[in-house]
């Protein structure tokens, strides 16, 4: 979820320059910029749940922290600090 709202705003003023807003409203052009689309975005998430990291790019955050930080934190343990 980082720099979601920067890649929405680029690709927007990538497309609008790339693109007449014209040539977006016929629906055979939207259905052949959909198909490459839709390849790569199936081709990442495919990727991603390949590597096993959990359903969401979230859920990566844990095992990441875990690689790092090398102790066992564990909900006992956390519930102590509190």
């Amino acid at each position: 979820m980082l720099l979601v709202g920067y890649f929405a705003d680029f690709f927007t003023w990538f497309f609008d320059g790339l693109f007449s807003a014209e040539l977006l409203t016929d629906i055979a052009v939207r259905i052949l910029i959909l198909i490459p689309a839709l390849i790569v975005f199936v081709f990442s998430a495919s990727v991603y749940m390949a590597v096993d990291l959990g359903s969401a790019p979230f859920d990566a955050i844990v095992f990441v922290i875990a690689s790092k930080v090398k102790k066992c934190l564990s909900v006992s343990s956390v519930w102590h600090v509190m």
